[in-house]
């Protein structure tokens, strides 16, 4: 099998990117926060939406990127019910977990390899400032 092949912007953030093998034919998404389809519910929906607001936070999903999360969250639902009804986890189920975690850098070792831009800090006035050793 072919590897796959990891978006510019997954690149960019981990430091990989070479200018040079960009093709520069890479479809641009405008990120966004992926909204939940009507028909989802249940647990899967409560995982759908935990994963889009930290995905949309890091700014590399889209609206594009909506069925690949609800694939994700449908399955990480059936791995919590195998796990608290006591059933083994099927290993088809958590080699697609596996994969689509990989994808959106939701493994440690995918989010060890980003470099998340670092988010401003907030403006500390008063005692507050000082307490961090800000100075007023």
């Amino acid at each position: 099998m072919p590897k796959q092949k990891i978006p510019s912007k997954l690149k960019k953030l981990s430091g990989t990117y070479r200018k040079d093998r960009d093709q520069g034919n890479e479809i641009e998404i405008d990120p966004c926060r992926p909204s939940a389809p009507e028909w989802m519910s249940g647990r899967a929906l409560s995982i759908f939406n935990e994963l889009a607001d930290d995905l949309a936070e890091w700014e590399i999903v889209g609206e594009i990127d909506k069925y690949a999360l609800v694939i994700l969250a449908g399955c990480l639902a059936q791995v919590e019910d195998q796990l608290e009804t006591g059933q083994p986890v099927q290993a088809s189920l958590l080699s697609q977990v596996r994969g689509l975690m990989r994808s959106f850098g939701l493994t440690p070792s995918d989010r060890a390899s980003l470099n998340l831009p670092a988010k401003a800090e907030e403006k500390l006035t008063g005692f507050a400032a000082l307490a961090r050793g800000n100075g007023f």
